[in-house]
Order: C-alpha cells, then structure tokens, then sequence
C-alpha cells in the first residue's frame, strides 16, 4: 500500500463511519460526527482540511464552530464545497447533499467564525 500522506506529519482524519474504523490500520482516523461537538482538543490543529464534507453535514453551522475551537489562532481551514445553489439537481440529492452555497453567504459564515 502507498500511503500519500508524508511520515514527519502528526494528522488526524475524522469520519462518521465504521468502515473508517475497520479500515484505518495504515491511518490515524477517529470517529466524529461533524453535527456535535468533537472529542478533540481545542486550539490544537494547524490545519483543518475538509474537502467535499460541509455539504452533507446538516448542521453545517456547528461545523464551522467547532473547526474554529479545534484550530489554533493563525491556523488554516482548507475547505471545499459546492458552490451555487441554482444549479441543484438529481446529483445533489443522490449525493446525500443538504446545500450548495452561496459565496458571500459562505464567506461571512466563516468570517464569524474568524472573531
């Protein structure tokens, strides 16, 4: 197995599924649910990368906040969603999508969550 990610990083994955858990010999991966608070510590990740998540999180707005507590002040939040909601479709739904966003309504929620 090839592992992409590089050795000299400390990481951690999050997933709400058991495959995670029967899977995840060669990973460091802990079962969270992204709609409750996490069991993580606050104001310790550098980094936050969530690619491809917020959208099928139902309470994306706990999301968010707990992304700003784990966090360390200065630290980044890569994330990636999708964007513009006039274009919902059948993939969405079958995607288990609860929203597309709207730039400037994504932008102001995580500039409340910067202060």
């Amino acid at each position: 197995k090839r592992n992409a990610l590089p050795k000299d990083i400390d990481y951690l994955g999050i997933d709400n599924s058991d495959v995670v858990e029967s899977k995840s010999s060669d990973y460091k991966f802990q079962r969270e649910d992204l709609n409750k608070r996490l069991n993580l510590q606050s104001n310790y990740f550098d980094y936050v990368i969530c690619w491809s998540v917020l959208e099928h999180i139902k309470n994306d707005d706990n999301a968010i906040n707990e992304f700003n507590r784990v966090l360390k002040m200065n630290s980044k939040l890569i994330l990636g969603v999708p964007l513009n909601p006039s274009v919902w479709d059948y993939q969405d739904i079958d995607g288990g999508h609860y929203r597309r966003y709207r730039y400037f309504d994504l932008k102001k929620s995580l500039l409340i969550m910067v202060f």
